[in-house]
């Protein structure tokens, strides 16, 4: 028979650091899901910005290579143009 102080441990509830550590590793993957599906849905808004064959490449690239394909589109894409405020 187990003594008392084992018997109480439920192998089913995780214990604190483990719950910090699922954060730790969670976090990270959601906010690289969410900034790939940014990156393709600016990808498919930017059709007239972008010709046929670049907006192709580009989903192939941050498609094929998520992380880096990625990070490639946010500093190498094409940028909205400024338009100036109006003056009054």
């Amino acid at each position: 028979m187990l003594p008392a102080a084992e018997e109480a441990i439920d192998p089913l509830v995780p214990a604190g650091y483990d719950l910090i550590w699922s954060a730790f590793t969670f976090l990270p993957l959601l906010l690289a899901l969410i900034f790939w599906v940014v990156a393709l849905v600016q990808i498919a808004g930017r059709r007239d910005q972008l010709p046929g064959a670049s907006a192709v490449l580009w989903v192939i690239l941050v498609t094929a290579i998520p992380l880096a394909g990625t990070i490639a589109w946010f500093v190498a894409g094409p940028r909205s143009p400024k338009v100036a405020p109006p003056v009054a």
